[in-house]
């Protein structure tokens, strides 16, 4: 009996820094300005991301987000899945007020 593997993922952080437009067959896309936390990498990396789904639009912020493995022209590739990304909790000062 095998067990699901769990899902690869990653924090990304959303920037809030987006640009927009419309394609030449007139649908609106938009590119994400954002920072990827890699593994083992000390610093996070900048990074946009193109999406042509409004509802992947994410506020400002940090996300875990899962990623979506294929084989593309016989290389591995790996793409975040911005509709299922998950706000990562900030965590609280340990003073009290």
């Amino acid at each position: 009996m095998s067990q699901a593997q769990p899902p690869l993922s990653i924090n990304i952080e959303f920037t809030g820094t987006n640009r927009s437009g419309v394609s030449k067959g007139g649908k609106p896309y938009w590119i994400l300005g954002s920072f990827a936390h890699l593994p083992g990498v000390k610093y996070p990396q900048t990074m946009d991301l193109f999406t042509m789904e409004a509802d992947s639009l994410k506020a400002p912020g940090t996300y875990l987000v899962p990623l979506i493995a294929s084989i593309k022209e016989g290389r591995l590739s790996f793409e975040p899945d911005l509709k299922a990304a998950v706000a990562v909790p900030v965590p609280q000062s340990g003073r009290a007020a």
